[in-house]
């Protein structure tokens, strides 16, 4: 029996360890991912703590605006699993700046319905097509300080409530001609870019063009409108030069082909000068 109950009391004082050890290691690990975001005025602050992966266990069941997740290690937007929070639509901005992230997918954005800003700045993206397109709410999109090689003229088109854009340092030397058509924008920021083709660029009526940044002294950049009535002036002008050219040709091959006579003639038929008003032979002295 003493036997038996010193078994019983081993297997009583471990159970009683691993209990403890359990409890505690919950709550250690609760705590530290507590520490990893922390809350205020609408605001879930996650910011520099080296992650890799939404910490649902402390967002799942919060209610928030501003989802802050800057300056982590995130490289694959689609393990931000948005769609197990709990308040998602509740997000109307997310900063996602300073992290790893190369590519972008139609699905990374595609559960924050009511998203109006996103940051994606200071990443490693370099082209942009339509993945975009899912956010339709959003209102101010920030790419600034990416390698980007390309973005597609119909990136933006599809973002009919979109009113800012920053490009600031920017690689790309240049845009798609109607990449701002049919948008809405008022802001385009393009600080530090080397953009060769602005001027070929069609800007929407609604852009306040001082808030276009980097362009050159000697360059004049128009809107869609000025770029039509400025082609209608050279084609008019285009069209004087040759009637005049025309007409100096027509004169200098009836000149040599004709005679004096024959001249005359020329005038007074084609240009409709009153016989009176050409001389007579004996009025211009032959060489």
């Amino acid at each position: 029996m003493n036997i038996k109950a010193g078994i019983f009391s081993i297997f009583g004082k471990i159970a009683s360890s691993l209990l403890i050890s359990a409890i505690l290691t919950g709550f250690v690990s609760t705590s530290s991912a507590s520490r990893t975001c922390t809350f205020k005025r609408n605001t879930a602050h996650c910011r520099g703590e080296n992650l890799t992966q939404l910490p649902l266990a402390v967002l799942e069941d919060e209610e928030f605006k501003i989802l802050d997740l800057g300056a982590n290690n995130f490289t694959d937007l689609g393990n931000l699993k948005f769609t197990n929070l709990r308040y998602k639509d509740s997000i109307t901005t997310l900063l996602l700046d300073h992290n790893q992230i190369e590519t972008l997918a139609q699905n990374d954005f595609a559960f924050l319905s009511n998203l109006e800003i996103l940051d994606l700045s200071n990443n490693y993206i370099q082209k942009i097509e339509d993945e975009l397109c899912v956010v339709s709410s959003l209102k101010e999109l920030v790419l600034s300080n990416n390698p980007i090689r390309s973005i597609s003229e119909d990136s933006l088109q599809c973002l009919k409530n979109l009113l800012s854009l920053t490009l600031v340092n920017l690689t790309i030397t240049k845009l798609p001609r109607d990449i701002f058509k049919g948008t809405n924008l008022i802001r385009i920021y393009l600080n530090h870019t080397e953009i060769k083709n602005l001027c070929e660029i069609y800007f929407p009526e609604s852009l306040d063009l001082t808030h276009i940044k980097k362009i050159s002294a000697s360059t004049e950049c128009h809107s869609s409108d000025d770029h039509e009535s400025g082609g209608k002036k050279k084609i008019i002008i285009l069209s004087v030069i040759s009637t005049i050219m025309g007409i100096i040709l027509l004169i200098g091959f009836a000149c040599t082909a004709y005679k004096k006579e024959k001249v005359k003639e020329f005038f007074q038929t084609v240009l409709y000068i009153p016989r009176g008003y050409v001389k007579t032979d004996s009025e211009i002295p032959l060489r």
